[in-house]
């Protein structure tokens, strides 16, 4: 039996037994219960039927509630264990015991049968794997400047770059490769507990999949198990609709979507060449082995209704991050190197526009919210100030404004808004035909009461809305 699985024996056997009746009448009130003195509290019921005929045989599935201190073991080993069989014959009671050797594997086994074993290691509440995760977290929550990026996305890059900040890597595990002992349904692997992987700071491509998956699943990012022949991998729920997908991701075989959901598959062992890196060539093994049907696609959260992670967590040290300001940078670029790589194609088309003259302010301030919905703010303001120096126009000063905006320059926004608006009502201004009105202050159209002073003025604050201009999101 496998340690790693000492909760899913309750409900699945681990083996089976045999009893047969060689009496010459039937058996009556059969019982079998199996007991492991040393790793369990007490016996656990496996077969209970009427009778058995005489010459036949009943065949005992073998159920164990083994208890947490099996987890301790780190090495194979054998325990005695016993059948406790009870049954009646001719009306009289009878009970025998029958000795068995258990052979326990070490709590890091597990055979490939079944892929979503796998999901058992995942072991996203380990307070090491939560310390991690939840410090990038937190960074990435701080960033409001990539508005069309989901956060789980951003998220998900942010801790592939704390991997490789940290400086883990692959290490193939000669005794066991993953290649070759994932083909033998009966060869027993040894995999690493996420908490393991962050000490050692290296691991198969198991290890590193099974660690990548925890730290997503820690902070309620979806992740999936990818296998095709001979490998394993991740990947990861980005939260976005195939629609919204289609408009952020240039190419459409770069994703994965199933079930209404958009998934980003990650080779997690290239952790140290990049993200983009990893992303590019996830998808095409996922691809490459989809078409030829030969690809598993596992969610972890389902496999966990079968393999439910254990409670192990590894005494040491907590896994320390590269501090913020190291780290904010590394995940800027990388995050950067995304967008560009993202729109590059776009930015030519417009690009080319703004350069042939005609409607090139509209072009210019078409580019400057792509750049701003990912992120480049830099580059969109440039665009928005390239409008508004070809004729002033008013979509582009008020993307300013919302820039300023995202950069927390307030003063500077509220200038900008309130320049464009007292021109616009300036312009716009529509003459008013003269008809008799009663006595009194007068009332401003479309303000409420409650935002007029004595006088009938507009109090100070309140400010028509303009078309194509809201604060926080450039719009056109």
């Amino acid at each position: 039996m496998f340690p790693l699985f000492f909760t899913y024996y309750d409900r699945n056997t681990f083996g089976q037994a045999v009893v047969s009746n060689e009496e010459n009448l039937p058996i009556e009130k059969v019982k079998v219960e199996f007991f492991a003195k040393q790793y369990m509290d007490s016996p656990r019921l496996c077969l209970e039927i009427a009778k058995i005929a005489p010459g036949t045989s009943q065949e005992v599935p073998v159920y164990a509630l083994f208890n947490d201190s099996i987890f301790g073991v780190t090495e194979g080993t054998k325990t005695a264990g016993e059948f406790i069989l009870e049954y009646y014959y001719l009306g009289r009671k009878t009970v025998k015991t029958i000795p068995v050797t258990v052979e326990v594997e070490n709590r890091n086994a597990m055979t490939w049968d079944d892929d979503r074993k796998a999901a058992a290691f995942i072991t996203a509440k380990d307070p090491q794997v939560l310390g991690f995760a939840k410090g990038i977290a937190s960074m990435v929550r701080s960033d409001t400047t990539t508005p069309a990026i989901s956060s789980e996305f951003r998220t998900a890059l942010a801790i592939y770059q704390g991997m490789k900040s940290y400086g883990i890597g692959y290490a193939i595990d000669p005794s066991t490769p993953f290649q070759k002992l994932s083909g033998t349904e009966t060869a027993v692997d040894f995999l690493q507990f996420p908490g393991q992987t962050l000490s050692y700071q290296a691991g198969d491509c198991d290890d590193l999949s099974i660690l990548y998956a925890a730290l997503l699943e820690s902070v309620g990012i979806e992740s999936a198990l990818i296998t095709t022949p001979g490998h394993i991998f991740v990947a990861f729920n980005s939260n976005l609709s195939e629609e919204n997908a289609s408009r952020i991701f240039s190419d459409p075989r770069t994703v994965i979507n199933r079930d209404g959901k958009t998934w980003v598959p990650v080779e997690i062992t290239l952790v140290r060449e990049g993200f983009l890196r990893s992303w590019s060539t996830g998808a095409t093994e996922w691809h490459d082995s989809a078409d030829q049907q030969t690809a598993g696609f596992y969610p972890v959260r389902e496999a966990w209704k079968v393999y439910e992670p254990v409670g192990f967590a590894e005494s040491g040290m907590m896994a320390a991050l590269p501090t913020q300001a190291v780290f904010r940078d590394a995940y800027r670029l990388e995050l950067d190197r995304f967008s560009r790589s993202q729109i590059d194609s776009r930015v030519a088309a417009l690009q080319k526009q703004i350069s042939q003259g005609k409607e090139g302010d509209k072009a210019a301030n078409r580019l400057g919210i792509l750049y701003a919905q990912f992120g480049l703010l830099a580059e969109a303001r440039a665009q928005f100030e390239n409008a508004t120096k070809r004729t002033g126009l008013k979509e582009a000063r008020i993307n300013i404004g919302n820039i300023d905006f995202l950069e927390n320059r307030l003063e500077d926004a509220k200038q900008e808004y309130q320049q464009v608006l007292q021109e616009s009502t300036g312009k716009h201004r529509r003459p008013r035909r003269s008809r008799p009105r009663a006595a009194g202050p007068r009332r401003q159209r479309g303000v409420p009461d409650k935002h007029r002073d004595a006088a009938g003025k507009q109090s100070v604050g309140r400010c028509p809305i303009l078309p194509l201009g809201r604060p926080r999101k450039p719009g056109p």
